[in-house]
């Protein structure tokens, strides 16, 4: 009886311990822009964005390119960027759909890795 009484508990330790990706507050963009640390602002035109994925229970995946227009604040030498989201409320994306070609959008740049990258990305309205 012990013996299974451990088991039980060992599974519900791990089972309570295990990761689930799941989201835990998913914020509006003003306090995701205020959380991002970014040090570089810049405004880019859409080349280019579609869907990457299948429709799935609770996501729709897409990635678009976009151009150097501006830049807010910072620097960078940087010209063409990468912009997408998961489309997964599970890992907070917040469910903006890809833009149409020649939309302006305002990219936050910063270092991911040791890397300068896009760590959010909006329409020039939000």
């Amino acid at each position: 009886m012990k013996a299974l009484h451990f088991f039980l508990a060992l599974g519900a330790a791990v089972a309570a311990t295990s990761s689930a990706n799941a989201c835990i507050v998913n914020n509006p963009p003003a306090v995701r822009i205020d959380q991002s640390r970014a040090d570089t602002v810049i405004l880019a035109t859409v080349l280019e964005a579609s869907y990457t994925g299948e429709r799935g229970p609770d996501c729709r995946p897409w990635r678009g390119h976009v151009q150097l227009k501006q830049v807010l604040r910072g620097s960078t030498s940087t010209r063409r960027f990468s912009i997408e989201r998961s489309g997964s409320s599970a890992a907070c994306d917040d469910g903006i759909a890809p833009p149409a070609i020649g939309d302006t959008w305002v990219l936050y740049l910063g270092r991911r890795n040791g890397k300068k990258a896009v760590l959010l990305s909006y329409p020039l309205e939000i």
